[in-house]
Parts: structure tokens; C-alpha cells; sequence
């Protein structure tokens, strides 16, 4: 059924906040500049349920209740621990409510609005491929020696405030490069179009490279192989030639003294050293406002460098467990939505910020930063195609059950036509299916 006018203006409103979020995050260097966007999104977003009607079944997901149980694991995990006063945790929740209610609006529009994860995602790729030639240009300005390339990693140059490091933008950089690979080898866009993603898709690869976030290596790999192999043959062979290919460039003599420069990257002795404080509290966490520094074989941690054990230090078993649902949860999705609709694009991301995720990074709660762009935002989408693969399959459900009860006895009426009887005939059941958005 068509959107009414008003139902139209939200749902357009609220697609165009959600890019221009993860779009300010990516562009600009002023931390509360996504936050002043985010807050102008919470009109439209108020009315939204009240216009689009859309009925508890938006908002009946996993995803979206495992974020919900991570955020509150933190947060019950502070004040149990160190005797933090209630006052003291209260300045998480303001995050934690626009977190989840940003999911929950995801949910909302991929059900009401058909094609908003193929539009959001490109947008949003676009941006970060802008940004990433930006910091990939200021990176190749300084004066370095290709002898000496160990010293010398991209680091954001704009975007991405407060979380300036290689290793994150690296993150980032991965899960958008996968996107724009899917759309440039296993998606039906017009010539142009693919034009466009190559670019962004170059541009996305180069910034990665520079970076030297082996993490992210592995995750655009990961992604690249998911987005192939399920696909067609011909891209499983794309995926194969890109390994061979980085592969032959990690080779380069400098390129490879500067992989093995920083050795294993002190990961097992950082798990190591965060499981032993793990076993100290295993169950209650230690909360967000506990300070986990470490120091491993004389370097300095200040988390677990993996979104699980992270998750089990700051929020104990809860806290664990949930994150453990985030990530499952997101892969079954979005590998379900790639099979249905034959777009491997979201399932890529997934994969890529899950294999990265294992093994860097910690995830707490904050207002719109490099973890909304990095983990919330693709997990809000994979929440959103879980919402509408649940409703298209109790529409279904529904299509192919008969009414229970019936005004036409077919003992007293055996000449009665099928839909008199409460059983939908092929005409009311292809209508049922138009009406799913698939």
C-alpha cells in the first residue's frame, strides 16, 4: 500500500537524518555535530510510530533486544561494582535510550519503507569513500620514506572525532570497502553506477592499506569472501584473485618489514592478561567506569582489544551473553536477507565487523561516534531486515492457513467457492504476497 503524504515526509526525514548522522561522523571532526543532528531526528521520530502505524511486530527482534541487554549489562555492572552512586551511571542512559531508539527506528523503516538498507548504504559508502581519499591524500603528503613505511600509519585527518587511530578507521574502511565490492561485482546496477562504487571501492582499499591494521585486513577479506561465494562462481574466482593479489602486494619488501615490524601485535598475551582479570569477576563485569588498564610484556592496554572479552570484563556474563547474541544474531540475519533477496551487501558488512570485531576493539555506550558508524548502525540494519523477514513470513503463514472459524458449512454447501470457506484462493494469496514488499 502506498505511504500517505505525511507518512512519506517521515519516512524521508528520518532516512535523511539517519545518512546525515553517519555521514557527519565520517566528515566532520566536531564530536557533537552527529548529537545535533541526532536530536533534529528525534521529532520525526516521535511521530513516526504514531503515522506509520507499525505495530509491535517493528519492533520484535533480537538484534535489537540483545542491544538493549548489553547496554543495560554495562550500566548494572557499574553500579554493582566500585559502589558507584546511581547519580554516577546516570549520564550513560541518555546514549544507551538514542543507541537502542536508533535501532528501533532502522527496524521501522526497513519494514515500512521498501529499499531504505540499499539507499542508506550507499550514501553512507559514498561518504566514508570521500573520506578516506581526503586522510588517504594528507597521509601521502608527509615526508616519509617508503624504507621506513613502519613509522608512518593513516590516521584520520577528518572524521571520525576522538577515535584517531589506525586501527579503527581501519575497521571502518573494511566494512564499507565489502559494500562497495558487493555492489560492484554481485549486485544489477546500471553501468554508471558500478562506475562509482569501483572508485569508492579503490579509494576504501587504499586508505585500508595504509592504515596497516591487520585486523581489518582479515575483516575486508572475510567480507569479500562472504559477499562471493554467496553469489556466483565467477565472483568466488574474483574473490580468490583479490587474495592472490594482497597477497603478492604484502610481498613488497618494506611493505612486509612493516607488517612484521609490531611482531603478533602483543594479542595473545593481551587476551591472556584480560581473561585473568575476567576470572575475577566473571559474572557482575566491572563496569564503564572502571579503569582495565593493563600492561602486557611492557606496552600499556586500556581494554581487551576483542568486542566479546571486552564485553565480559565491562558487563560480566550479561554483559557476554548478549554480545554474543549481537554478533549471531547479526550473521544469521543478514545471511538470510542475502538469500532472500539476492544482495549480499549487508551479510559482507556483518561478516567483516564481526572478524574484526573478535579481534580489536571495545564497544561501549556513546552518543553518535565511531561505534554508531562502525558496529550500531550495520547491526541496526541487519535488526531491520530480521523485522522484515519475521513479518514476510507471518504474512505467509497467515496466507496459507484457512480462517478458523467460517460462515459456509461444506457439508451443506459442497459447491461453495474456496475463498467462502476461509481459504484463501491463488489470486488472495499472490495479493498477500505483493503486499510483504518483497
Amino acid at each position: 500500500m502506498r505511504a500517505s503524504i505525511p507518512q512519506a515526509i517521515v519516512i524521508h526525514a528520518l532516512t535523511l537524518s539517519m545518512i546525515l548522522v553517519a555521514t557527519a561522523i565520517l566528515l566532520c571532526n566536531d564530536f557533537y555535530a552527529p548529537a545535533d543532528i541526532l536530536a533534529v531526528a528525534a521529532i520525526p521520530a516521535v511521530i513516526a510510530p504514531l503515522l506509520l502505524r507499525p505495530g509491535r511486530d517493528a519492533f520484535k527482534s533480537v538484534i535489537l533486544l540483545a542491544a538493549l541487554t548489553y547496554g543495560l549489562s554495562l550500566v548494572l555492572a557499574t553500579l554493582l561494582y566500585g559502589g558507584f552512586p546511581l547519580a554516577g551511571v546516570l549520564p550513560f542512559l541518555p546514549p544507551l535510550v538514542a543507541t537502542v531508539g536508533t535501532i528501533a527506528v532502522l527496524c521501522m523503516l526497513i519494514r515500512s519503507s521498501e529499499g531504505f538498507i540499499r539507499v542508506f548504504c550507499d550514501w553512507v559508502t559514498l561518504a566514508c569513500a570521500v573520506s578516506a581519499a581526503v586522510n588517504t591524500l594528507a597521509y601521502f603528503r608527509q615526508d616519509m620514506s617508503w624504507g621506513v613505511i613502519a613509522n608512518f600509519r593513516l590516521v584520520p585527518y577528518i572524521g571520525i572525532p576522538v577515535y584517531q587511530s589506525s586501527t579503527t578507521i581501519g575497521a571502518t574502511y573494511a566494512i564499507y570497502f565489502t559494500y562497495a565490492f558487493s555492489v560492484l561485482t554481485a549486485s544489477r546496477r546500471p553501468h554508471w553506477q558500478k562506475a562509482v562504487f569501483g572508485l569508492a571501492a579503490a579509494s576504501l582499499l587504499l586508505a585500508l592499506i595504509a592504515t596497516q591494521a591487520r585486523g581489518a585486513y582479515l575483516a575486508a577479506l572475510a567480507g569479500v569472501f562472504a559477499v562471493s561465494f554467496s553469489t556466483s562462481r565467477r565472483n568466488r574466482l574474483i574473490a580468490i584473485a583479490f587474495l592472490i593479489a594482497a597477497g603478492l602486494a604484502a610481498l613488497y619488501p618494506p611493505y612486509t618489514a612493516a607488517l612484521l615490524f609490531r611482531g603478533d601485535g602483543y594479542r595473545i598475551g593481551i587476551w591472556l592478561s584480560y581473561l585473568q582479570m575476567a576470572a575475577d569477576r566473571p559474572l557482575a563485569g566491572y563496569g564503564l567506569l572502571t579503569d582495565t588498564t593493563r600492561l602486557v610484556e611492557g606496552s600499556v592496554f586500556i581494554h581487551a582489544h576483542s568486542v566479546v572479552l571486552a564485553a565480559e570484563i565491562r558487563g560480566g556474563l550479561l554483559g557476554l551473553a548478549s554480545m554474543a547474541a549481537l554478533l549471531g544474531a547479526g550473521l544469521y540475519w543478514s545471511a538470510a536477507y542475502a538469500n532472500r533477496r539476492g544482495d549480499p551487501g549487508l551479510l559482507g558488512m556483518i561478516v567483516a565487523l564481526v572478524a574484526d570485531g573478535i579481534l580489536n576493539h571495545e564497544v561501549l555506550i556513546t552518543y553518535p561516534s565511531w561505534p554508531w558508524v562502525t558496529f550500531w548502525l550495520p547491526l541496526g540494519l541487519a535488526a531491520g531486515a530480521e523485522v522484515k523477514l519475521r513479518s514476510a513470513a507471518r504474512q505467509t503463514a497467515a496466507a496459507r492457513q484457512p480462517a478458523i472459524h467460517s460462515t459456509v458449512d461444506p457439508q451443506t454447501a459442497p459447491h461453495a467457492k474456496i475463498g467462502d470457506l476461509g481459504i484463501p484462493d491463488a489470486a488472495h494469496s499472490q495479493a498477500g504476497l505483493k503486499r510483504q514488499g518483497f
